[in-house]
């Protein structure tokens, strides 16, 4: 079974879809979508999913069928979702200094208010 750089097992489209409980043209669809993408592609071109891919198609379908969320208000969900990490991220570098800290702060906030929105209007 293939592995990532840090050792993380990952699984061809088959067995993905089956451990996600989701069909392969499903897995195939998110990814078009850009609602997943595969940790990684063999050098023919097949699709590799991490065990954190397969957390993200269950979180997908936990607010398809739980929350009642289409695939639109799902990308709208994972991209503000993205964002915080990506802005947790950037916080805890050792090189942003306070200033920055503080804008990202600021825009943490913003985006969490977003999502807040996204869920409520659904409600």
């Amino acid at each position: 079974m293939p592995a990532t750089a840090e050792g993380q097992r990952l699984f061809g489209i088959g067995e993905a879809a089956a451990r996600a409980n989701v069909s392969e043209r499903a897995l195939r669809y998110y990814q078009q979508l850009g609602l997943i993408t595969p940790s990684g592609t063999t050098p023919g071109g097949l699709r590799r999913y991490s065990d954190a891919d397969l957390a993200r198609v269950a979180r997908l379908r936990e607010l398809q069928e739980l929350l009642g969320f289409n695939l639109e208000e799902i990308r709208a969900i994972f991209d503000n979702e993205d964002r915080l990490e990506a802005l947790r991220a950037e916080y805890r570098a050792e090189q942003t200094d306070a200033a920055r800290r503080r804008e990202l702060i600021a825009e943490g906030l913003a985006v969490r208010a977003e999502l807040r929105a996204t869920v409520v209007a659904k409600r």
